[in-house]
């Protein structure tokens, strides 16, 4: 399979980087989550005979589908956030993470429901423990129904609609097949990061972000040789109707495979720090592009760089425009040193 590595035009980039925006705006939906990490001394107890954690500050932030959300907005393109969390103090702080400019007046609080909170208790800048809290219970059928009223609501005003997966069965597969063919049938691209194992479930699907791990459980890959790996997933592609998947492939960097595309771009960051949201900064990247009217080449570019710099960063976060400016004028010095 012929590949080509991209060389990035620096200039090129930068222009569009700051390119008139459309008026359209973009839907994000999935699991909204609070991510929570917790700076902390570990000891020891003599008289209990047990290693202690020691609590010290604290950061929050909007996990998975809220932080693609900020990710995107961040950009400077309309995101519209939809999704159900709980009447909790969680909920509260969730959406107190969120930057102003995201339209979360669609993400609706249920009693019935918790707000998903992962906390990391952190030592010396290393996760040491997850702890998680709340329950992702399946979305009822009149919550989907009234999902898909509200895309039906914005579907004139929508550049795309962003799927963000954990895996956990908010969305079953049944409503994931469902919003997938209801999004081709009104014309709106779909853009998804997966998180399940039936491969049947994105038929269809216009933008598939899956990392080699997942794409491997989801063709029950095996420790076969990398390329004929890439074989399999393009006949996958082209067998179920995906437009394009967008393949991580962590600190070997990721592909692009289309019709007309395929590409390669090693990784752009030497020294990665922490790798949670590295995704959502991908996805979020190639989107925000998507939505400045920019060909897959340049978007899988800028999705590229977007995720460089959420990963030389210590927690979840986002990635600004001037943080892009930046990092493509290093990156071009460094090139003209070489």
């Amino acid at each position: 399979m012929d590949v080509i590595e991209l060389s990035i035009d620096f200039s090129n980039i930068k222009k569009k980087l700051n390119k008139t925006l459309s008026k359209k705006k973009v839907m994000v939906l999935g699991d909204i989550v609070l991510d929570e990490y917790i700076n902390c001394e570990l000891g020891y107890s003599v008289n209990e005979d047990v290693t202690t954690i020691l609590k010290k500050d604290t950061h929050l932030y909007p996990g998975n589908a809220s932080n693609v959300a900020n990710n995107i907005c961040s950009h400077g393109v309309d995101v519209i956030l939809v999704g159900y969390i709980g009447a909790d103090a969680n909920a509260d702080t969730l959406k107190e993470c969120l930057l102003e400019s995201v339209d979360d007046s669609n993400v609706i609080f249920k009693t019935d429901r918790q707000t998903v909170k992962k906390t990391r208790l952190m030592v010396n800048n290393n996760i040491h423990t997850r702890v998680d809290e709340g329950h992702e219970q399946s979305l009822f059928n009149d919550e989907f129904f009234y999902i898909k009223e509200i895309i039906k609501m914005y579907s004139r005003d929508l550049e795309c609609i962003v799927f963000s997966d954990l895996g956990k069965g908010l969305y079953t597969p049944a409503m994931i097949k469902e919003l997938i063919n209801f999004a081709r049938l009104i014309n709106i691209p779909i853009f998804i990061d997966p998180a399940t194992n039936d491969k049947s479930i994105y038929k269809n699907a216009n933008f598939l972000f899956p990392n080699y791990k997942e794409i491997c459980n989801l063709l029950d890959l095996k420790d076969a040789d990398f390329l004929d790996n890439l074989f399999t997933i393009e006949n996958y592609r082209r067998l179920y109707n995906i437009d394009t998947i967008i393949l991580k492939v962590g600190e070997n960097g990721s592909y692009c495979f289309s019709d007309n595309n395929r590409y390669y771009l090693p990784s752009l960051c030497d020294n990665p720090i922490c790798c949670i949201g590295a995704g959502d900064s991908l996805l979020s990247g190639f989107v925000s592009s998507y939505a400045k009217n920019m060909n897959i080449r340049d978007s899988f570019i800028l999705a590229n760089l977007n995720a460089a710099i959420s990963v030389s960063k210590l927690h979840t976060s986002y990635v600004t425009i001037e943080e892009l400016l930046t990092f493509c004028n290093d990156l071009e010095e460094n090139v003209e040193n070489k």
